[in-house]
């Protein structure tokens, strides 16, 4: 390549750059290696929402091979379906064999979409259609189901984000409660719904202010991380944890399991660092899932491993290590938890605009009583 192309491809990857952050946020969607209409209720469904680094574009716009894309994606639906499959059938008495299993890329790679949502809140329109893939779990024929049937549908549902996937199904959450709204279900009836899926989250830059508040999330990172502190408005694991510089840095690493006082439905596990596997372990690693790659491509994901971003990409290498058992266990924990009792922690420690209590009232013991007792008088409910 000449100076003077050189120079033209330069431009035109800054004019892309540019217009990534001019475009509207709606250009960006949400696509499946298998597309569906809609998720059909009566059995397991897994769906693994990747970074954008899944993408159809790269950072400069330019385009990217779909079919290599739907691969990865795929290799990322498959790391999760065994995750599932080995480690929460048996506690959870879910078949995954018959399991229904959903893989996920995007159209373009935006980075200021996270930015976005984590100082202002704001919603992304092109993320909303992929919510009409549940519209079978809640409704029939347009006419909203039972609350039981749709709870325990919501139920079988697992999701799991990796950084700009977290984005996604943290709005996701929002576009459910719409529908759900407009189904005509009450805000009781939304919070028992929504709080019935699991989602695992690793690594993900979002406010945890503003990650779901209904799903039950187990969440997991690295606190060296050299990513997401890159990212603003995104959580500092690091403080969350009370880990100082040298326990980053330290060979003897540590892990925290944390509680989110104002998010009953939220498990946060933070480990100090990673300890990585040897190079001889990644390389391997990085050669099966890439198919024959070059020199080049080795060691730009040997780079992005050691960023300590990229977890699962190297959850399987690290599955017997202590966090990835202690993920396991919190991830059993959460799936299991009765979804009344995350309602009524919702109810104690969350509050609401002018939205009163509605029907839903389980049997707290006589502390929680007291605590419902004042929570009926401030008019809490969920932060909606």
């Amino acid at each position: 390549m000449n100076l003077f192309s050189k120079m033209e491809s330069d431009i035109k990857g800054l004019i892309n750059r540019v217009q990534n952050i001019k475009d509207k946020p709606q250009d960006v969607s949400i696509l499946m290696t298998s597309p569906i209409e809609r998720l059909k209720p009566g059995k397991m469904i897994m769906i693994n929402l990747p970074g954008n680094a899944t993408s159809l574009t790269d950072d400069a716009g330019n385009p990217k091979d779909e079919e290599k894309i739907k691969e990865i994606a795929n290799e990322g639906k498959n790391d999760f379906f065994e995750f599932i499959n080995q480690d929460t059938q048996s506690d959870m008495r879910m078949n995954t064999h018959n399991a229904e299993t959903v893989a996920c890329y995007y159209s373009r790679k935006v980075n200021h979409l996270i930015e976005e949502y984590n100082e202002t809140g704001q919603l992304h329109e092109s993320f909303a259609p992929f919510a009409d893939i549940f519209d079978d779990l809640i409704s029939k024929d347009g006419q909203k189901l039972s609350l039981k049937e749709a709870t325990d549908n919501m139920r079988n549902v697992v999701l799991r984000g990796h950084c700009f996937g977290t984005l996604v199904i943290s709005e996701l959450e929002h576009y459910l409660f719409t529908k759900l709204t407009d189904l005509g279900y009450d805000t009781d009836e939304c919070a028992q719904i929504l709080s019935a899926p699991t989602a695992i989250f690793s690594s993900s830059p979002v406010d945890i202010d503003k990650q779901p508040t209904y799903f039950k999330v187990v969440a997991y990172a690295n606190c060296a991380d050299k990513f997401i502190p890159t990212i603003k408005g995104s959580p500092n694991y690091k403080k969350l944890a009370g880990f100082s510089d040298e326990d980053v840095v330290s060979d003897e690493r540590k892990i925290k399991k944390l509680k989110m006082g104002n998010k009953p439905n939220y498990r946060l596990l933070v480990c100090s660092s990673l300890e990585f596997p040897s190079v001889s372990e990644l390389r391997e690693f990085i050669v099966n899932r890439l198919n024959n790659p070059s020199e080049k491509d080795i060691a730009r994901e040997m780079q992005k491993i050691y960023k300590g971003h990229a977890m699962s990409a190297i959850s399987n290498i690290l599955k017997k290590s202590p966090f990835m058992k202690l993920l396991r266990q919190s991830v059993r924990e959460m799936m299991a938890e009765e979804v009344s009792s995350v309602v009524l922690m919702h109810r104690i420690q969350s509050k609401v605009h002018g939205v009163k209590l509605g029907s839903i009232k389980p049997k707290p013991n006589k502390a929680a009583k007291q605590q419902w007792k004042t929570a009926r008088k401030e008019q809490c409910l969920l932060p909606r």
